[in-house]
Order: C-alpha cells, then sequence, then structure tokens
C-alpha cells in the first residue's frame, strides 16, 4: 500500500513511499499487473498500440485503484512485497518476500573456481537471467567429424523466471549444439529461490553436482554418437521429422526449422544422429527457454525409442506431414 503508480510522459513511473521513484520493465509490469488483479495482457495491449499520456494516466489511475482493493492477503494482511531494482531506478521485478536472490555474478564466480579454463557457450540470456552452457575442457575428443565435450548446462534468474538448475549436456564443435541430458534421476541440481539459502553450502553442492556430471559424460557421448547406426530409407525421413514434432507437441514453425536444419547441415546422415543434430541446431534460432527445450528433447532422443517413431512415420500420411512440418504442395 506505501507505493503509488504515475505518469513519467508516456512511461508508467511507481513511488515509494519513501519517494524514490522507479521505472518498470515490461516483466515487472507483469508482476505488478498480477498483484493489481489486472491482466498484464491489459498492459501490454494499452502499451504497445502507441499509448498518449492520457492513456498512461488512465492506466495509472486504474492500477492504483485496484492496487488499494487487492493488497491483502488471504488473511486479511497487508501484504508485503519484495522489489529488485538496479541502480538505474529500474524496477526489474516485484515477487513475495519469500523469495531468496542467487545474484547471477556469484554463480558465475562459483563455475569459474569449479570448472579452470571452461568456456562459456551459447549465453542465451541477459542481466536478469543466465542460460549458457559452460564447456569442461578436459572432456572433450575427436570423433570422425567433429570435437565433442562436456557440458555445464546452466540456468538462473534473479528476477524468478527460474530456479538454478545444472544439468550435463553434450557439446558438438562443428556446429556449437548443446545436447542436455535430462534423464538421470538424482543427478540433476535445481535449487527453488525460497526460503534461505546459505550460499557457502550451495557452492558445496553445486561442486558436488557437476563431479557427478562429469562421471557421466562418457556414457552420454557414447550414446550420442552410436544414433548413427538408427539408419532411414531416404524417403522416411519427412516422416521421422513430422513424427518427432508430433511427439513433443512442436508448432508448425518449429517442425519447419528443424528440417530446414537438416537439409542444410545435416543431410548426409540419414539417421538418428542426423534428426538430433537438426532439433538442436533449430533450438539456436529460438528464445532460451525454447533453446532449453529443443535441447533436452535432444537429450532425451539419444537414449530413446527410434522404433516407436520409425513405425509412427510409416503410418503417417502426406497430409499429415505435410501439417506437422509446415510443408505446402
Amino acid at each position: 500500500s506505501e507505493w503509488e503508480f504515475f505518469p513519467e510522459g508516456k512511461q508508467i513511473a511507481i513511488k515509494n513511499s519513501d519517494d524514490r521513484s522507479f521505472i518498470p520493465t515490461r516483466f515487472a509490469l507483469s508482476n505488478i499487473g498480477k498483484w493489481c488483479s489486472i491482466n498484464p495482457s491489459h498492459i501490454e495491449k494499452i502499451l504497445d498500440d502507441s499509448p498518449d499520456e492520457l492513456d498512461i494516466e488512465m492506466l495509472c489511475l486504474t492500477l492504483n485503484h485496484r492496487k488499494g482493493r487487492h493488497h491483502y492477503t488471504n488473511k486479511e494482511e497487508e501484504r508485503e512485497l519484495l522489489f529488485r531494482t538496479y541502480n538505474d531506478n529500474t524496477l526489474r521485478a516485484v515477487l513475495t518476500t519469500s523469495y531468496s536472490p542467487i545474484d547471477n555474478r556469484w554463480f558465475l564466480e562459483v563455475l569459474k573456481d569449479l570448472i579452470p579454463g571452461g568456456r562459456v557457450s551459447h549465453q542465451r540470456g541477459d542481466a536478469d537471467d543466465l542460460f549458457a552452457n559452460i564447456l569442461i575442457p578436459d572432456t572433450i575428443r575427436y570423433d570422425t567429424d567433429s570435437d565433442y565435450g562436456g557440458l555445464f548446462a546452466v540456468r538462473n534468474s534473479e528476477i524468478g523466471k527460474a530456479s538454478l538448475d545444472c544439468l550435463p549436456a553434450l557439446f558438438r564443435a562443428i556446429c556449437r549444439n548443446g545436447c542436455v541430458w535430462n534423464k538421470t534421476e538424482g543427478l540433476n541440481f535445481r535449487k527453488v529461490h525460497k526460503g534461505e539459502i546459505k550460499l557457502d553450502g550451495l557452492a558445496v553442492q553445486i561442486g558436488e553436482c557437476l563431479d557427478k556430471q562429469i562421471k557421466l559424460i562418457p556414457e552420454i557421448m557414447e550414446k550420442f554418437l552410436s544414433l548413427r547406426q538408427y539408419e532411414f530409407a531416404p524417403e522416411l525421413m519427412l516422416g521421422v521429422f513430422a513424427a518427432v514434432a508430433e511427439r513433443f507437441k512442436m508448432t508448425a514453425k518449429q517442425g519447419e526449422s528443424m528440417l530446414n536444419e537438416f537439409f542444410a547441415h545435416e543431410s548426409d546422415s540419414m539417421s538418428a544422429f542426423g534428426v538430433v543434430n537438426s532439433i538442436t541446431r533449430a533450438s539456436q534460432l529460438y528464445t532460451p527457454n525454447v533453446t532449453e527445450q529443443f535441447d533436452k528433447i535432444g537429450g532425451s532422443l539419444a537414449g530413446g525409442n527410434w522404433d516407436g517413431l520409425k513405425n509412427r512415420a510409416n503410418s503417417m500420411s502426406q497430409d499429415e506431414i505435410a501439417k506437422v512440418l509446415n510443408l505446402t504442395a
């Protein structure tokens, strides 16, 4: 109840009771909308539609009115919220007081100590959100087509978008693909931003997780390279890609991207190996969340049931394949 919205030109600003004012990011505004019981899409629609000063003034009036009605908890106690800000008075998130920050700089310093000589691959995030793969130098080996190595796939958000996650992954140097292995129960590490977090203890847990995951790399690499042995007839390849897109509920555009990457880079490998590499190549075309999703699909298929996908490919009609992969006649 101690803060209020006010127009700042064509932006929404927020002032706290101590007279400090902040400009919320779009993400912070989506948080604010939730706490004021206003659909964030309503706020976005106004801001995306070339608002004038009156639009901003009316939106601020609405936010203040709704905030005044909805700032109590379900126990009729006044709600306390946590503001995450930058020194330039940017408000970047509005969270509950149970949220416990784990800053990306601290996380990167821990990783630097744990992986001497490690190299960052695919940092897809920003100052708020870390989505990166850390190449582990002493796991690199050469195969027939490229260097391969182990990755520590890491994720963390300072603004409540994601927990801190560590997953083992495989790196293919020729295309800088990441193939995330998320199938081994107990070795994937996650820390939710909630309650008291002792950073020294968390650093030890991350180190223990890394030690266990490094030992998985040879097994993951063998499973991945063995995909070359599962070959498909050329006329079945479209059906295989369609079966993959259908199983993992990809959009037609995503299915098309996967197929395009195959024809551009992997068409000499009519096998499960070519399919998985096409998926992880396509992952690099999308937002960090979709990239992570695609890289995990690649990891799951490294040890997956290809017989089932092949059977589904054989049973799909041309119309079904065209629809799933966004193909035109």
